[in-house]
């Protein structure tokens, strides 16, 4: 069942209280149709829904993401470019060394990181062929704005 919130109806056994696992599936699909319509502040959204299912993830986990856009795309993130501006193969290769890099990463954090690195991040990188460089700006501001919520949901 997707909705709006993000949850799904999965409960996970053997705990008092009842955990409602997060619809990846929806966040993916509601991301990717952000993105394709390149609607920013949609996206912003989304990275903030997905920081409150992920505050038992240690901020340093989640700054790892950050860390290895920014390796690649040290630039201020620029909304305005030409979407038809291509990715040279330096950084297309540079973007698919992104996908072991955060497996690598998140075999440390728990299994909400895990999930969504699998179900969101990992599907999203798998189209990184196909990236312009308008993408790898939505790329880099998605991972920036959700680590700018998942701290401030953190400390809350």
């Amino acid at each position: 069942m997707n909705n709006s919130s993000g949850r799904g109806g999965s409960q996970h056994s053997g705990h008092k209280k009842s955990y409602e696992t997060p619809d990846w599936d929806n966040f993916y699909t509601r991301l990717g149709d952000s993105v394709k319509q390149r609607k920013s502040s949609a996206v912003i959204k989304i990275a903030k829904e997905i920081g409150k299912e992920l505050t038992a993830v240690a901020t340093t986990q989640m700054r790892k993401f950050l860390d290895e856009i920014v390796k690649i795309h040290p630039e201020q993130i620029d909304l305005n470019i030409d979407e038809s501006e291509e990715l040279d193969v330096n950084y297309k290769n540079k973007l698919a060394i992104l996908r072991p890099r955060f497996a690598y990463t998140v075999t440390k954090g728990n299994r909400d990181l895990k999930d969504f690195y699998m179900k969101v991040l990992d599907k999203w990188l798998a189209g990184a062929d196909a990236f312009n460089k308008l993408d790898l700006e939505y790329l880099h501001l998605f991972i920036e704005s959700l680590i700018a919520y998942h701290r401030v949901d953190a400390k809350n």
